[in-house]
């Protein structure tokens, strides 16, 4: 592996992004309730929409948020395949 290559892919950083947020769950107000993932996502849509909204165009931050929300949307696809992995182990046992 080059050293221009990355070490970690990003299927691997929003898998473990989304295993650190399960593990520590706790929104954005401080509640152990909510999807501080899904948040997350939207507070990064508010801040493009505004930056939009007073013109700012800068192909480096552009590109800096259109990689951190590829990076969380795919977190928050790897948390839905473990809540719903969660919720069949949870009702394999009521099956009784």
């Amino acid at each position: 592996m080059s050293s221009l290559e990355p070490q970690r892919s990003l299927d691997n950083i929003a898998r473990e992004i989304a295993e650190a947020e399960d593990a520590h769950a706790v929104n954005i107000d401080g509640n152990a309730e909510g999807n501080t993932l899904v948040e997350t996502l939207i507070r990064l849509n508010n801040l493009q929409d505004n930056l939009e909204q007073v013109g700012y165009y800068g192909k480096e931050l552009w590109d800096e948020v259109l990689a951190v929300w590829n990076v969380l949307a795919k977190a928050v696809n790897e948390r839905a395949k473990m809540d719903g992995e969660g919720q069949s182990e949870e009702g394999e046992g009521d099956e009784e």
